[in-house]
């Protein structure tokens, strides 16, 4: 038998924790790279809010977003946690938390340290728990909306027959929008109206723009310039929004809980420009890291 050569199995054993020792480093380096690439992201995403043309567009209502110190109380800003306030930071009102979303603390709404291009977001899932399962607002301290325009960035987990991320508190509009199936979006601010088809996927985030005007109400999706669906106008009917649910129809609605994220919500009080439709969702977009199309067109 060949005799092992000790000075050989002792150099092959130092090579080794050699070895251990760098890959070591090297996993160190690694997981400190994804730390300052995700704080980077974040730090990001509140300068965009920060100087965004939000708040210098008239009309602003309220406002909703994930990633500042002020949208959420601070023993609630921790992944997993169970949110109860989401906090208007609309300048002009959020000092005095005025259009305040809350509800009781369950497991229906949480905070995610991690969502939509690894910002935080709410996550939102009904876990077969049908009640209070909403953010509620039951008004506007403005008062009622007659037109408006919403901004939402959100990702669907699940697409079912109905899936309601935004309504009235009041539930009159019923379903004030609603993602009906992959290919359908509707609005109903008293008549319940389809977009024409759409291509909407779960696990996908998208930025919505929802113009409520009556007979000249109508969706962009992902795009700046054209009309969900590559349709017209669509009759929503005319009813006033006075305050708003997040995650579904209202507390005791069972067959249209919205599962997924929901990270931003602006509202405005009237139907806005082009113009000014393109600098929000340039906005969004470059916060979110969300491909929009036609965001130069004009």
């Amino acid at each position: 038998m060949k005799a092992i050569n000790k000075k050989n199995t002792a150099f092959s054993l130092l090579e080794l924790a050699v070895v251990v020792t760098i890959l070591g480093i090297l996993l160190a380096i690694i997981l400190s790279g994804r730390h300052v690439v995700s704080t980077s992201r974040l730090v990001n995403a509140k300068s965009q809010t920060i100087n965004s043309p939000v708040k210098n567009i008239s009309g602003l209502v309220s406002w909703y977003e994930t990633s500042l110190p002020e949208s959420f109380n601070k023993n609630e800003k921790y992944d997993g946690a169970q949110i109860t306030k989401w906090y208007d930071i609309n300048p002009y009102s959020f000092n005095e938390k005025k259009n305040t979303l809350s509800k009781n603390a369950n497991e229906a709404v949480k905070y995610k340290a991690k969502g939509i291009n690894d910002l935080p977001t709410l996550e939102f899932t009904d876990n077969g728990v049908v009640s209070d399962i909403t953010l509620d607002l039951p008004s506007f301290f403005q008062g009622s909306l007659y037109g408006n325009t919403i901004f939402l960035v959100l990702q669907p987990s699940i697409i079912e027959t109905s899936n309601v991320p935004i309504n009235s508190y009041n539930d009159s509009p019923r379903h004030l929008i609603n993602i009906r199936s992959i290919n359908l979006l509707r609005m109903n601010a008293g008549v319940a109206s389809d977009s024409n088809t759409v291509n909407i996927s779960t696990n996908t985030p998208y930025i919505l723009a929802a113009y409520f005007n009556s007979t000249s109400s109508k969706f962009y999706l992902n795009d700046a310039s054209n009309i969900a669906g590559g349709g017209g106008y669509i009759n929503c009917g005319t009813n006033s929004l006075n305050g708003l649910s997040i995650g579904a129809v209202s507390q005791l609605d069972t067959t249209s809980n919205f599962n997924g994220y929901i990270s931003e919500i602006i509202i405005f009080n009237r139907p806005l420009k082009k113009t000014e439709r393109i600098d929000i969702m340039s906005y969004l977009s470059k916060k979110y890291g969300i491909w929009v199309e036609n965001l130069k067109d004009y």
